[in-house]
């Protein structure tokens, strides 16, 4: 599959065969994987050879590559295949072996702690968003503070609590999968993202309350932090809701952006 195309589906075993078909060569020694998620993109040049006798020219696109599927062989067997009838014998089977069993394998709460788990691992491998991120928490923390430095509490103006939920959030799709349920994945994506909000948290908000001159009590220090971890969560499932509702990111990045504005204007 490639840009929503069928490019091939067949016998693994039959895969290198086809595109040579169509003029395309993987090398020896080469991953098959590699050289197939090559092809459509600009750097399927590298395997073109020969173009097999009535091709002009070498397939470029995946709706190119989708058409010439559609002419071929095996997808011609493929449709007699399916418009065959379905043995009653594996209908049987069906009944007695796959009807009885659950639609997943986990219960819902095994299911979170697995996608949770999961979630964790993958932010922790991603060592160069945590080391981009951990300075642009650092960065944004100076530049607020000094904005707002010492600032004195009886000037009425939007103050830095509201702008910092702003360096937060941001769009992220939602990916259908058969795996798991969407509610599971919802819930583990926000558990997960606790801990590295709460890092950032205790970085920027320390830099921000103490440069601005707030009440320098613990009991104050510990409501702001507290408060400004909920802005964060909720404006980052707000954004996550937002990208989620929207068919792609160039629609979800405009929706983030006027609903930020929204609230902006809201608090003037």
């Amino acid at each position: 599959m490639n840009e929503g195309e069928m490019m091939y589906n067949g016998p693994r075993h039959k895969v290198i065969l086809y595109f040579e078909t169509l003029g395309f060569k993987c090398p020896h020694g080469r991953d098959v994987a590699d050289y197939l998620l090559a092809l459509s993109t600009n750097q399927q040049y590298k395997y073109q050879a020969a173009l097999p006798p009535g091709m002009a020219k070498h397939p470029r696109l995946a709706s190119e590559f989708a058409k010439y599927f559609r002419e071929s062989s095996l997808y011609s067997d493929i449709v007699e295949e399916l418009a065959s009838p379905i043995d009653k014998e594996i209908v049987e089977r069906v009944g007695e072996n796959m009807d009885p069993m659950p639609e997943f394998r986990q219960t819902l709460w095994e299911n979170i702690r697995t996608l949770t788990w999961r979630q964790l691992i993958i932010i922790l491998r991603n060592a160069a968003f945590i080391r981009v991120r951990t300075f642009m928490v650092v960065v944004m923390g100076l530049i607020y503070g000094s904005t707002f430095y010492d600032v004195d509490p009886t000037n009425v103006q939007v103050g830095p609590s509201f702008a910092e939920s702003d360096i937060y959030g941001g769009p992220c799709h939602l990916l259908q999968a058969a795996f798991y349920r969407t509610c599971a994945w919802v819930i583990a994506n926000s558990i997960a993202l606790v801990p590295q909000a709460l890092g950032e948290i205790l970085v920027f908000a320390t830099l921000v309350y103490w440069m601005c001159g707030f009440a320098a009590t613990a009991a104050a220090y510990i409501i702001y932090l507290i408060l400004l971890l909920l802005t964060n969560l909720v404006f980052a499932s707000w954004f996550f809701c937002l990208s989620a509702m929207s068919p792609n990111l160039n629609i979800a990045k405009p929706m983030s952006t006027c609903s930020i504005v929204f609230f902006i204007l809201s608090l003037v």
